[in-house]
């Protein structure tokens, strides 16, 4: 296997990214109701605690209470909106009992919106590029997998690949797909014969390689995702075979196996990179 530079660290952070994102997405709602409560209770738990400290400062005082829980119960009340008959806010407590109903009013238009936002638009970071990209020698074509996990069917996708090799763009192919659901794709783009492929000066393996660059729509919103694989990430395989596994076939985006394949779907292969650097050290074009 190429043993590129934190190969394995990046292949984790891209699983635990991309397994929180799914589930942060297919759980909006959970997790955004999460969210709120925790911060709402908060929020009420903080102002109990002002209201304490100035009954305690003689500054104000709420009439009716005893405890600290009685305050907590008239914070909750009170920023919930909820009438409270068996209290009254006097001097300082006043203003902050006003404040307290401002504030629990923002938070709950903040996170109406915020769900309206969520729920409406998935986070395009979840359309995810695979970390490697491969180069397949009986199609003579370069290659990607593309993940679409933001939970919605993704729609008129766009791939543009750009092979870039001793300073200059050698090559350019653009790919239209009408739709993408939760699965795992194959794109292949770029014509590459490497037998004809003679390296030169200006040979570059951390600049040289494959530009990609993915246009798509997700309930109507268009957004792109972008990433550049230089040819040290770029794996040399004999066929797309390996998309034969039932992973691939059915993927489970819920599971850490899933991501780690994705992540290295062929273990033992050459980069691209070694492959040129074989031949420029036998003094021959590449194989």
């Amino acid at each position: 296997m190429p043993q590129w530079p934190e190969t394995m660290a990046r292949h984790r952070a891209l699983t635990r990214r991309a397994t929180i994102n799914y589930f942060l997405i297919r759980h909006r709602l959970i997790w955004l109701l999460a969210v709120f409560v925790v911060a709402y209770a908060t929020t009420a738990l903080a102002f109990a605690a002002i209201y304490q400290l100035v009954s305690l400062t003689h500054l104000g005082s709420l009439a009716g209470t005893k405890s600290f829980a009685d305050r907590l119960y008239f914070g909750f009340s009170n920023q919930l909106l909820v009438q409270y008959e068996n209290f009254k806010p006097l001097g300082w407590c006043k203003p902050i009992a006003v404040s307290q109903s401002l504030v629990g009013t923002v938070f709950s238009g903040i996170f109406t919106a915020y769900v309206v936002l969520r729920v409406m638009s998935p986070d395009p970071q979840t359309l995810i590029l695979s970390p490697v990209a491969f180069y397949l020698t009986d199609d003579q074509k370069f290659a990607l997998l593309l993940v679409n996990a933001s939970g919605v069917m993704v729609t008129d996708l766009s791939v543009s690949m750009v092979l870039k090799l001793r300073r200059r763009h050698t090559s350019l192919h653009q790919s239209t797909l009408p739709y993408l659901r939760d699965s795992a794709l194959l794109v292949k783009g770029v014509d590459y014969q490497l037998a004809a492929t003679n390296l030169g000066a200006g040979y570059d393996p951390t600049e040289d390689g494959l530009k990609v660059s993915v246009r798509c729509s997700i309930l109507g919103m268009n957004f792109g995702v972008g990433k550049k694989y230089t040819c040290t990430k770029i794996l040399v395989a004999t066929s797309d075979d390996f998309m034969d596994r039932p992973d691939f076939q059915d993927p489970d985006l819920n599971s850490s196996e899933f991501w780690e394949l994705f992540g290295n779907p062929m273990p033992g292969a050459a980069c691209l990179h070694d492959i040129f650097l074989a031949a420029v050290r036998g003094g021959n074009n590449v194989p």
